[in-house]
């Protein structure tokens, strides 16, 4: 007769797993969508990789013990699952950044499709952090670092079980003496194991508040905080309304500038205007709702003589922050 071909052999379905699953995704959309009624949400990202960590390590382990387990067959499974959403949306993501995003962003895009297309885009996406990086909402792939990290455990956790798995009899030969396998091999009592397990806990947490050694009671501590003193010099000359920067370059200015706003918060902001001459439009001030009017109601107008005086504009921010001691 012909041997029936050995599968994969997966574990049967967990409600609670699912539960689980629901939990996570749960606590990630609602972190997103209320970020300032729902901290800490994005700890349902963490839960997957430990519900992920277990189900394949289940797998792998279980098939091993059967003999049953195949590469070629594992990993067109994890591509059969993964890939045509990925491509999806890799593509859908190709097509909308067409539309939406500057040349640059769209540029940074294709690095971030090549980087998650190759499970990299985690390192992609770290090495870009930095004062100057594009905004998030720029980067519809951003979501996908994770799935790089998820993709990079697939790869190398199997093969790092395999080989544990096929070498286990030579390092337990190597490691313990022949006279010590028998009696250190046979079955203990699930008691003794939970036992031991509890003690082990407790006396780690014993340790942990040893070494933090809380105290009660309550200690004044006076901390002096420098803020910065953050000045945007924005041209404001005809010429800031050509389109070679779409909608304008004005307008992507002001962009700019919205943005660090954002970034900064405590900070103290000002704005000066240059064009023919220069205009502080706004002294720096930690009112960042009247920036944000000013940033918004720039006009080539606020200066009535044209140019583009950009040593002026540079001059005079230099004496405006000076006299701050900035």
């Amino acid at each position: 007769h012909t041997p029936i071909p050995k599968h994969l052999a997966h574990p049967k379905y967990r409600a609670d797993i699912d539960g689980l699953r629901a939990i996570a995704v749960l606590s990630v959309v609602i972190y997103h969508t209320f970020p300032n009624y729902f901290g800490g949400g994005f700890i349902g990202v963490d839960m997957f990789f430990v519900i992920s960590g277990f189900l394949i390590s289940t797998i792998i382990m279980n098939n091993l013990e059967s003999n049953s387990f195949k590469f070629t067959e594992f990993y067109s499974r994890r591509i059969a699952r993964i890939f045509p959403a990925l491509l999806l949306v890799l593509i859908a993501c190709f097509l909308f950044g067409w539309v939406v995003l500057f040349a640059d962003e769209y540029k940074q895009l294709g690095k971030h499709i090549a980087g998650s297309a190759g499970f990299v885009s985690n390192f992609m996406f770290l090495n870009e952090v930095s004062y100057f990086d594009n905004a998030a909402e720029t980067k519809p792939l951003l979501h996908l670092w994770s799935l790089g990290i998820e993709e990079q455990f697939y790869i190398i956790w199997p093969l790092l079980l395999w080989l544990a798995w096929k070498t286990r009899g030579k390092r337990w030969k190597k490691l313990v003496a022949p006279r010590l396998q028998r009696r250190l091999s046979h079955v203990r009592s699930p008691w003794i194991y939970f036992a031991s397990l509890g003690f082990a806990l407790v006396g780690l947490g014993g340790l942990i508040v040893a070494f933090a050694q809380p105290e009660s009671g309550e200690e004044w501590i006076e901390v002096e905080s420098e803020g910065r003193n953050i000045l945007f010099c924005i041209d404001i000359s005809r010429s800031m309304l050509a389109e070679d920067i779409k909608p304008s370059r004005l307008q992507a200015s002001r962009a700019a500038a919205l943005e660090i706003l954002e970034r900064f918060p405590q900070d103290r902001v000002g704005v000066l205007l240059f064009s023919g001459e220069t205009l502080v439009q706004s002294p720096l001030t930690l009112d960042h709702s009247f920036v944000e009017q000013t940033l918004a109601q720039l006009d080539p107008e606020d200066i009535p003589y044209g140019g583009t005086n950009l040593s002026g504009g540079v001059n005079a921010g230099i004496q405006l922050l000076t006299q701050t001691g900035q």
